[in-house]
């Protein structure tokens, strides 16, 4: 697969008819080859991967049941304490250490279920408090974009620091990645530091936080 995209990278530098006909070829086996590859790696998991992760689909199953009884009852601070840690350590950490576990359609589902628990957790508990924190970066960055405009990097980066300490809050709780507003905040705000060389926090800052503060 790999030489397959290696060369079809050479081709698509080619120009003309001929070449574009070469180019649909080498796509279209392409294509077929991913497809057939995704097919043995489906048989595969079904027939020497289920076993693995029965016992982590049971307790998943569980406490996604024990989580439906919080949400009915409005508990999601409980669920953000109580739930979703084991979910993540016990269940989607395990469902993702080996990628072909995700070939199983039980799998996906459950951590797709992780996920939107996730999300909504973060949308009851955080959202409101999330809001102000973002406009609190986006206004502690205005001094560093404006001396960004006058050309004047020594000053931008050193306004940079008070954002750093802006957005430490983000990433203090590892729910608030749930909310795209923030993500599209942290990912904009570092975005914007990288023109001057400025790591404000890692790529994956906030994975290994705790849980709700």
């Amino acid at each position: 697969l790999v030489k397959y995209q290696s060369t079809l990278e050479l081709v698509s530098r080619l120009q003309g008819e001929e070449a574009m006909r070469v180019q649909d070829g080498f796509e279209e086996a392409l294509s077929a080859l991913q497809s057939r590859l995704d097919q043995f790696a489906a048989a595969f998991a079904a027939a020497h991967l289920r076993d693995e992760v029965c016992a982590t689909l049971a307790l998943a199953h569980q406490l996604l049941t024990n989580a439906d009884m919080y949400v009915r009852r409005g508990l999601w601070a409980h669920i953000a304490e109580s739930v979703l840690p084991p979910l993540q350590d016990q269940v989607s950490k395990p469902l993702r250490a080996n990628a072909m576990f995700a070939q199983l359609p039980e799998v996906e589902a459950t951590l797709q279920q992780v996920a939107d628990l996730r999300r909504r957790c973060a949308e009851h508990l955080l959202a409101p408090v999330a809001a102000g924190l973002v406009a609190n970066v986006e206004r502690t960055l205005q001094p560093a974009r404006k001396h960004a405009a006058r050309q004047l990097r020594s000053l931008a980066v050193q306004a940079l620091e008070p954002v750093r300490e802006a957005c430490a809050p983000l990433l203090s709780n590892d729910l608030y990645r749930e909310l795209p507003t923030v993500t599209a905040c942290l990912e904009t705000t570092q975005k914007f530091a990288d023109d001057f060389d400025v790591v404000l926090f890692p790529s994956n800052a906030g994975d290994e936080m705790g849980a709700l503060a």
